[in-house]
């Protein structure tokens, strides 16, 4: 009698859990690619803001210093351009204690400079030497910026040369002095006296007063200050001897 054929009791393999597994794990992938690429994107953009915010600076960076190079240019222009003097001497006089503001603001009246406020501006920041007294004279064509450095450095400086020669007696010093064009002339009309006492020399005799010497004096100094000047020179002398 034959065998019946043995059952196959060997249990065949589960595939739902797996298929079930698959399914569930499934979704967490997909959204962490979704959120890899989401960190992408955010990091591109991210580095596309940083790029363009780095270059809109580059740019207004660029526009201010060319700008600002333009104006630097245009000052340099404005400072180192031919003065129209009308093809004329320009004769200017600086007083005493006289400011740059007021130097400037008598050549903006003389017509020579058309921008007073911009030059009165560029020398506020630069902060320079103090002005030379005296009567200049400037010949085309010359800058602003070399016409003030003149004023300051004393070139162009007009003087007045006065020779006083040993022996001279005071009424022909007078004379030497009423002559000289470069003198201006105050005392015109006093008496010896009355000169004597605007000099504040209480000699009743001014002969001998006077230091002989070669002097050279600014542009129109008056004769007062000169005779002031020939006297204190020979104060000193007599206090050395």
């Amino acid at each position: 009698m034959s065998e019946a054929p043995k059952k196959n009791t060997q249990k065949k393999p589960d595939n739902s859990k797996k298929t079930v597994t698959k399914t569930k794990s499934a979704p967490k992938k997909i959204a962490g690619a979704v959120r890899v690429r989401a960190k992408r994107n955010t990091t591109q953009a991210t580095k596309t803001k940083t790029t363009t915010s780095s270059s809109n600076k580059r740019v207004i960076l660029s526009s201010f210093f060319l700008v600002l190079l333009m104006i630097v240019a245009w000052l340099y222009w404005s400072f180192e351009r031919s003065l129209d003097l009308n093809g004329k001497s320009y004769i200017f006089s600086v007083e005493k204690g006289q400011s740059y503001n007021q130097v400037l603001d008598k050549m903006a009246q003389d017509g020579v400079i058309e921008n007073v406020y911009l030059a009165k501006l560029y020398y506020k920041f630069i902060k320079p030497r103090p002005l030379q007294t005296g009567s200049y004279v400037f010949k085309e064509p010359i800058s602003l910026l070399k016409l003030l450095s003149q004023l300051a450095k004393g070139e162009g400086l007009m003087m007045a040369k006065i020779t006083v020669i040993e022996g001279i007696t005071f009424k022909q010093l007078l004379a030497q002095l009423a002559a000289n064009e470069q003198i201006k002339q105050t005392l015109k009309d006093k008496t010896q006296s009355e000169i004597l006492q605007l000099l504040e020399i209480k000699e009743a005799h001014p002969e001998g007063l006077f230091a002989p010497d070669t002097y050279i004096f600014a542009l129109n100094e008056t004769d007062v200050k000169v005779l002031k000047h020939l006297y204190a020179q020979q104060q000193k002398i007599l206090q050395q001897a």
